[in-house]
């Protein structure tokens, strides 16, 4: 901060960053003579090494970019692109430099936020989130649970042929984006083989589409960004289903849906796949993106 900005704050009214901690605090008081703001509980800090809150949280855009959320953000009085994280329901960008140990996070105020919100559901492709055991892989009984855990059983399930060549066509036409969504035990095996099975089967999915997270857990709580109301989940297993707040669709596999307590919509894994393909498509068909999109890229400011 310079010392015009920081002769120019007022007490009580304004905040500050810490260039350090990255956190933001009321003015209580400032020290003009000695260069201190005063924070609550006596802390202080130089106005060399913070910048002004207001400055800092400025949303002018959004964009996807290569694939990747970005907020054009003021990042000390400079316009700037920068990507997008999430942590739970909150949203920021990380903005300075890293090696100068100035790196902060600005949060998007709640318009912010639900500009951004609106602008994915509104200007990005719908999504396709898939399972693969029982989905995609044929789920394989097992006489003791360590079976899960051993080197080789991921690897070794053999494919449910005309669902996966059904999301092959649908990843070659580009209609939607498509993200497997599965479920891994926590071993040193599970993740590793189901990628290498997925680079065997599915290449087409590439490795930052692919979404494992611990088993028992929503499915709906690791989305990239949230789940949007153009989202679809394809999966063979009624929980995680009733949990997606959004389009579910159950692949029947022959084993499951026995009990029949999901009422929503079903997908025969015995259709042959030009047909699953069509069937799952007609889910998005409605959907507006809104804008057209040049070098891969959505822009609005």
């Amino acid at each position: 901060m310079k010392r015009s900005e920081f002769e120019a704050l007022r007490q009580d009214q304004d905040e500050v960053i810490s260039l350090y901690t990255g956190n933001t605090l009321k003015i209580e008081r400032l020290d003009l003579k000695n260069g201190l703001i005063f924070l609550p509980d006596d802390d202080s800090i130089r106005f060399q090494d913070c910048v002004k809150a207001k400055q800092e949280s400025e949303i002018l855009g959004f964009r996807l970019h290569h694939g990747v959320y970005q907020a054009k953000v003021i990042d000390n009085g400079v316009p700037s692109w920068h990507a997008v994280c999430a942590q739970g329901d909150q949203y920021y960008v990380m903005i300075g430099n890293v090696l100068a140990h100035d790196r902060r996070p600005v949060y998007f105020s709640q318009s912010d936020l639900r500009e951004f919100l609106n602008f994915a559901d509104e200007m990005i492709s719908p999504r396709l989130f898939v399972d693969m055991d029982g989905t995609l892989a044929v789920f394989q009984q097992i006489d003791r649970l360590e079976q899960l855990y051993e080197k080789g059983y991921f690897a070794a399930l053999p494919p449910i042929r005309n669902a996966v060549d059904a999301v092959r066509e649908i990843c070659n036409r580009r209609d939607c984006e498509v993200y497997i969504l599965s479920a891994a035990v926590d071993s040193p095996y599970a993740v590793s083989e189901k990628n290498r099975w997925l680079d065997h089967f599915l290449p087409e999915i590439p490795e930052e589409h692919r979404i494992f997270i611990p088993c028992g857990e929503n499915k709906a709580e690791y989305v990239p960004y949230g789940i949007r109301k153009a989202d679809v989940l394809l999966d063979d297993y009624t929980k995680n289903l009733l949990e997606w707040p959004e389009k579910g669709i159950k692949l029947l596999n022959g084993i499951n849906h026995i009990k029949g307590v999901w009422q929503g919509e079903c997908l025969d894994s015995a259709l042959p796949p030009d047909q699953m393909a069509k069937q799952l498509l007609d889910y998005f068909q409605g959907v507006e993106t809104g804008l057209e999109r040049e070098n891969g890229d959505y822009e609005m400011e």
